[in-house]
């Protein structure tokens, strides 16, 4: 059954057509594949797109470049253990106008499909209910750094704090191994001198594994 799967999602010589419930080669593929779908998977994904990041004593709130990569493991068939690192540079620093800011957050937790989550055998689909939240405890990090400015020892280390993530995305294009959506996530630093918070809406490409 894991071979039928794995060559249905791969792109082996099968194929899909519409008679396969009349077939029972292809109809015992295709219960392998849902079979498949239950078990244990790793996924990959990359995010990219505006946020923001709150201010400090002096600082107001920049606009930002916003980045994420998250690396997921399926625990049960609607439920991930998640590691996910948001990122907000090239904010605006008021103390400085020749200085960015950078907050990262890293952060371990879960990733909840709470309409649970379907993959073509062969091609590429558009599911509506593919909704997922997250959320996630860890550490978090801001440092300053000077425009234009490629110089590691010239960056200010800033400071750490206890941190905590949540989101929500929505992926609907989904392909063999892959989906493709919009995730809008925000972080919460806690500093020495306040709280800080990153927020991006990011366009998310994701990786899945066998």
């Amino acid at each position: 059954m894991r071979a039928a799967c794995a060559s249905a999602m791969f792109g082996a010589a099968v194929t899909c057509a519409a008679p396969a419930a009349a077939d029972p080669a292809r109809k015992g593929q295709a219960e392998a594949c849902a079979i498949c779908l239950d078990r244990p998977r790793t996924f990959v994904a990359l995010g990219f797109g505006p946020g923001g990041l709150s201010g400090g004593g002096d600082d107001d709130w920049s606009q930002g470049v916003a980045t994420s990569m998250q690396i997921g493991y399926r625990l049960w068939p609607r439920i991930h253990l998640l590691y996910d690192n948001e990122i907000t540079a090239q904010a605006r620093y008021a103390a400085d106008p020749d200085v960015s800011q950078q907050q990262s957050a890293f952060t371990v937790g879960v990733r909840m499909l709470p309409f649970g989550e379907r993959w073509p055998a062969c091609g590429a689909s558009v599911d509506v209910a593919r909704l997922y939240v997250k959320a996630g405890i860890g550490v978090g990090h801001i440092i300053r750094v000077p425009d234009g400015s490629f110089d590691l020892f010239d960056i200010d280390q800033g400071s750490w704090g206890p941190a905590a993530t949540g989101g929500v995305g929505f992926t609907p294009l989904v392909g063999r191994g892959g989906s493709l959506g919009l995730e809008l996530s925000a972080s919460a630093v806690f500093h020495d001198d306040g709280t800080r918070n990153n927020v991006g809406l990011n366009l998310v490409a994701s990786l899945d594994f066998l």
